[in-house]
């Protein structure tokens, strides 16, 4: 952000030169931030009231005294992001219902959308909508072994817990996984296809479909970064944690393609 490295975490806000030497930090009162530009950013307020927990997702805005002043409600909803059990609760990227969103700072958009269906709001700085992208989508039904196969590691974890969870969980997946924000103001959309498979939903800058990709088995596209040159992730060599970059070599649309 403006030439700098910004770092936040701890409620607060450190910022960085590019040779990574410390310039100066604030409070945020947030512990989640994403950056719209130096003075908006998006953040999840919740709030709890007897059993029930309230999500928002909600801009703030940091005034030149470094005060942050509240914005507005971009999407909200009740319960989201666990499976309730008995005891405590649990939650996973496929069947979990949730909010899910991105921030696009060189296009200045937010995107927001409800989990449960393919309906994504772009929506500006100030809060407006500025156009809906939406998709046909059939819910996929879960049986009580698809259930099996999808909390597998939660099942291995706890094996005494088995049944709870089966019957906790909802008998339908989520339509939305998550959504990536691409280079050229284009749209990465995660949708789910199967258990615990997903296909990709590409849209451009008007929030027009373009195409639909399928994530390469060696390639897990979930966990990527996408920059100006293709994405990258982390991955594990020799049982160490190893950064990887790939260049995309034949998407000029949306990727700087290398000339060789």
């Amino acid at each position: 952000m403006n030439g700098q490295i910004w770092v936040t975490g701890g409620d607060k806000l450190a910022k960085f030169d590019k040779q990574g030497q410390f310039i100066d930090e604030f409070s945020l009162g947030d512990f989640i931030a994403f950056f719209v530009d130096e003075r908006c950013y998006l953040t999840e307020k919740r709030t709890r009231k007897e059993q029930d927990t309230h999500k928002q997702i909600i801009i703030k805005r940091i005034k030149e005294t470094n005060e942050i002043e509240e914005g507005p409600i971009l999407i909200e909803g009740t319960n989201l992001g666990m499976i309730r059990l008995p005891r405590g609760g649990f939650g996973d990227s496929w069947g979990t219902p949730d909010i899910e969103y991105a921030v696009d700072r060189m296009e200045k958009k937010i995107y927001v959308t409800m989990k449960t269906e393919y309906k994504i709001y772009v929506k500006d700085q100030e809060g407006q909508t500025l156009y809906v992208i939406e998709k046909p989508y059939k819910p996929i039904r879960l049986s009580s072994k698809d259930k099996e196969t999808v909390l597998e590691f939660f099942i291995q974890r706890q094996s005494d817990r088995k049944q709870m969870y089966l019957n906790a969980y909802p008998d339908e997946l989520m339509a939305i996984k998550e959504m990536k924000v691409l280079p050229k103001g284009y749209l990465a959309v995660y949708w789910i296809s199967g258990l615990k498979e997903y296909m990709i939903d590409i849209f451009d800058e008007s929030g027009k479909y373009v195409y639909m990709i399928e994530s390469p088995e060696k390639y897990p596209l979930d966990v990527a970064d996408f920059y100006d040159f293709g994405f990258t992730t982390v991955e594990t060599l020799d049982d160490f944690p190893v950064y990887v970059e790939y260049r995309i070599k034949n998407l000029p649309e949306i990727f700087n393609v290398p000339s060789d």
